[in-house]
């Protein structure tokens, strides 16, 4: 018979850990899992609903923006726009829907940058430009593997020759 505080098969070096001590260790492990899932779906909820309205300088048209800057609504509060020359019009247009874009980024970056793990960058992750391999541990140069400078090209779904 093994004895109860050796591994697998009568393996002996694991650590024993009380069963008291394992049994807080998974509550703990438990409200932090069910705390995570909370954060979570905030965030979903957050990049779901989230939306900013801006209305233009004389007041004459609010755009309504989604979270990832969407153009979601445009409402023109006079005919003002009726007078505008095309150029002007789009002008106001796309001034207005910029302005909206800028609440909404600020709202989002606000909600979410408190959920992001250290080093992950709000900017870069929203614009695409964070570099995700940053998260990955170094090689070392002198551990000469050879998969590290070969990529394998994706499968196109066509058989090779």
């Amino acid at each position: 018979m093994a004895d109860p505080g050796s591994g697998p098969a009568g393996q002996t070096g694991m650590p024993r850990v009380p069963i008291p001590e394992l049994k807080s260790l998974i509550d703990e492990m438990s409200r932090e899992l069910t705390e995570v899932t909370a954060r979570n779906a905030e965030l979903q909820e957050t990049f779901r609903t989230a939306s900013a309205t801006a209305m233009s300088d004389k007041r004459n048209l609010s755009v309504t923006v989604g979270a990832r800057g969407e153009l979601t609504d445009l409402k023109f509060h006079s005919k003002d726009f009726q007078r505008m020359t095309p150029a002007a019009l789009a002008k106001l247009i796309l001034d207005t829907t910029r302005k909206a874009r800028e609440q909404v980024d600020e709202r989002m970056r606000e909600q979410v940058t408190p959920h992001l793990f250290e080093g992950l960058d709000y900017d870069g992750l929203m614009n695409g430009t964070f570099d995700f391999t940053s998260f990955l541990p170094q090689v070392p140069e002198s551990a000469n593997l050879p998969y590290t400078s070969r990529v394998k090209p994706a499968s196109t779904g066509q058989e090779e020759d």
